[in-house]
C-alpha cells in the first residue's frame, strides 16, 4: 500500500500503535535531474543520436517526475528502436 502525498497520513507513520505506523516506512523520492534522464537514455538507447537534446527535452516536459519520465522514456525508446520517431512533437503525442 502507497499513500503519496497527504500531510495528514504522516501521523500515522509517527503512531507506531496504528497499522500503518507499525508496518510503515518513509521514502522521499526525489525528480530526476537532467543527467538521470540522460543515463536513463544512455542505456535504454546506447547507439542513439541527440540524446543530449532528448534528455533536455524530456526532462522539460516531465520536470523530472520518476513515473512521468520513465514512461515518456519507455514511449520514446520504443519509437526510436522501430526508427518511426523523428519528431520530439509528435512523440509526446503518443
Amino acid at each position: 500500500m502507497v499513500f503519496a502525498g497527504g500531510s495528514e497520513l504522516y501521523g500515522f507513520c509517527e503512531d507506531e500503535t496504528s497499522p500503518i505506523g507499525s508496518r510503515a516506512a518513509i521514502h522521499t523520492i526525489k525528480n530526476l535531474t537532467g543527467d538521470d534522464v540522460l543515463e536513463l537514455l544512455q542505456v535504454l538507447l546506447p547507439t542513439g543520436s541527440n540524446l543530449e537534446d532528448w534528455a533536455d527535452r524530456i526532462w522539460s516536459s516531465t520536470g523530472g517526475q520518476a513515473g512521468l519520465t520513465a514512461r515518456f522514456v519507455e514511449r520514446v525508446c520504443a519509437a526510436a528502436k522501430e526508427a518511426i520517431i523523428v519528431d520530439f512533437d509528435a512523440a509526446s503525442k503518443t
